[in-house]
C-alpha cells in the first residue's frame, strides 16, 4: 500500500504546482503593465528648476510637466467636430515648467527647456505647435536652451520681460515713430523695455502681475 499513498501524494503535489502556476499566470494577465519611474524630472530638468525657483521663486511658485489641456477650455458656441479637434489637438501638449502667481496660483509664463537628452520619450527639440497654442491663448512661452549651468539673473530678465513685454509691445512692421495701443512710441517701448532689464538686473523692486 505504501507505493500507492506515495503515488497520490506526488499527484496531490502535482495538482497543487499546477493550480500555483496556473494562479500566478492569471494574475499576471491581469496586473497592469507599469512601473514606477524614479523621478518627475531628469537630472538636466532638476538642475534647471532649481535655477528657475531661484529666479522667480520670490514672486511665483513653478510647477513642472503641466498639460495644457488642464489650463484651457475651447470656447463655448462652436460645433462639436470643431471642438473634439481642438480638444485632441492640445491633448498631448505639456509645459515643461509653468510660472504662476504665488498664493493665486494664477498662469503667468511658461518656460520650455530647449535640447539636452530626451527625457521619457520627449524630444527635446522647441514644441513649435505649443508655441503656436501659446501665441493664441497670450500666454508668454520663454525658451531656454539646455547648458551646463544657468545664470539665475539672467532667467529672471529673459522671464520678466516676457511677462511685461505684452503690455507694451508694438504692432507688428510699426515704423520707429509709431504709437501702440497704450499711447508709448516704437522707441519709447525700446527704452521701457531696456528700464525694465536694468531693474531686474540691479534688483530693484518691480510691480509684479499675476501676483497676490
Amino acid at each position: 500500500m505504501a507505493p500507492f499513498y506515495l503515488l497520490v501524494a506526488l499527484a496531490a503535489l502535482v495538482l497543487l504546482l499546477f493550480a500555483l502556476s496556473l494562479r500566478n499566470a492569471w494574475r499576471r494577465r491581469r496586473s497592469l503593465p507599469y512601473t514606477l519611474g524614479q523621478a518627475l524630472f531628469s537630472p538636466e530638468e532638476t538642475a534647471f528648476l532649481a535655477v528657475l525657483d531661484d529666479a522667480v521663486g520670490g514672486d511665483y511658485r513653478v510647477f513642472g510637466k503641466v498639460r495644457l489641456s488642464d489650463l484651457v477650455a475651447v470656447r463655448r458656441g462652436v460645433g462639436r467636430r470643431f471642438l473634439e479637434r481642438a480638444s485632441a489637438r492640445i491633448e498631448p501638449m505639456k509645459i515643461d515648467f509653468l510660472v504662476c502667481g504665488r498664493t493665486s496660483t494664477s498662469v503667468v509664463c511658461a518656460v520650455e527647456l530647449v535640447g539636452g537628452k530626451p527625457h521619457k520619450g520627449r524630444g527635446r527639440g522647441p514644441d513649435k505647435a505649443l508655441g503656436r497654442v501659446c501665441d493664441a491663448l497670450g500666454l508668454p512661452l520663454v525658451r531656454v536652451p539646455a547648458a551646463e549651468t544657468y545664470s539665475a539673473k539672467a532667467l529672471a530678465e529673459q522671464i520678466y520681460t516676457a511677462i511685461y513685454a505684452p503690455q507694451v509691445a508694438a504692432p507688428a512692421g510699426g515704423a520707429k515713430g509709431a504709437r501702440v495701443d497704450d499711447g508709448l512710441s516704437r522707441a519709447e517701448e525700446e527704452e521701457a523695455l531696456s528700464v525694465l532689464a536694468a531693474a531686474i538686473r540691479e534688483g530693484d523692486p518691480l510691480p509684479r502681475p499675476g501676483v497676490s
